[in-house]
């Protein structure tokens, strides 16, 4: 298993870097790197019919393994243009049935109508994983995590199993060849720009 982490001889980009990363020539994610904080944020479209608790369950048991399921995360999200927020356990967030509405009702005990919800960001302290909804369905159809080091297989992982484009989730090799190649001059991308393996 290999960790990442920003290698402190390459972070000295006097600006943020912005890429798409391209598999085959298909556009398949978006990539914001800023050297100043050290952290990096990968978005990209998620397949249809994915729901929340799919994407929950792998993002805590695979994509944050070293988490105690006892530790308080911040759930924050957006119901029809008002921000709401909250502290829980991973453990007990997982353990929802349907957290969508729990996040609604929690953030709507006083009002009469629960409302769309248009985002999600749950912040763990190593890392945050932001989604966004479709109002109509309630399914998450994008998803961004920031992070400033992570185990790069199961954010591989991670990417490939709720990608959009169908042969990024048949094939593990295939999704990881966006994590590869040349940024620019000075970064490669291996398998993200500015970062290493520990």
């Amino acid at each position: 298993m290999h960790k990442l982490k920003f290698d402190e001889r390459e972070v000295d980009a006097p600006e943020p870097i912005e890429r798409i990363l391209f598999v085959d020539s298909i556009p398949v994610a978006d990539l914001f790197i800023d050297p100043s904080i050290k952290e990096c944020t990968l978005a990209w479209p998620i397949a249809k019919g994915t729901t929340l608790q799919d994407i929950l369950r792998v993002y805590f048991s695979g994509f944050l393994p070293s988490h105690n399921r006892h530790q308080d995360i911040k759930v924050e999200c957006l119901i029809d243009d008002t921000y709401y927020h909250k502290s829980l356990k991973i453990e007990y967030l997982i353990s929802l049935e349907n957290p969508i509405d729990f996040i609604k009702k929690s953030g709507k005990l006083n009002h009469k109508s629960a409302g769309s919800l248009e985002l999600l960001q749950i912040s763990s302290g190593e890392s945050v994983l932001e989604l966004i909804f479709d109002s109509s369905s309630e399914l998450p159809e994008r998803i961004a995590i920031l992070f400033s080091k992570v185990n790069a297989d199961a954010l591989i992982e991670l990417f490939s199993q709720f990608h959009e484009v169908s042969s990024l989730r048949s094939d593990y090799e295939i999704a990881s060849q966006a994590f590869k190649g040349k940024i620019n001059e000075k970064y490669l991308l291996e398998p993200l720009p500015l970062i290493k393996r520990v």
